[in-house]
């Protein structure tokens, strides 16, 4: 009998799902939003890559009381979504 650990299950779905997303869909989707641009360059002036901007969109983030980034600039939070990834990629900034 196969021994399942469900956090490890969880995660391994969630990875999955991550490692499926479209990231072009996404970015698309970010840049015509208010403040989206100029997340985005943020997010590449500190060297991140397109998978892992888009991944710091859809992520629940701490910096925002675990909101998303992109619910918030959905709904006009556009300078806490540019402080967050502004410090995104940076010492501690995750």
């Amino acid at each position: 009998m196969k021994n399942i650990d469900p956090l490890s299950d969880a995660r391994t779905r969630g990875a999955a799902m991550m490692n499926n997303l479209d990231v072009s869909g996404v970015l698309l989707e970010v840049t015509t939003l208010l403040g989206g641009a100029e997340a985005l360059d943020a997010l590449r002036a500190n060297d991140v890559s397109d998978p892992m901007i888009a991944r710091f969109f859809l992520a629940a983030n701490n910096r925002l009381n675990g909101d998303r980034p992109l619910d918030l600039l959905r709904r006009g939070y556009t300078a806490a979504v540019l402080d967050a990834a502004r410090a995104y990629g940076t010492q501690g900034g995750a």
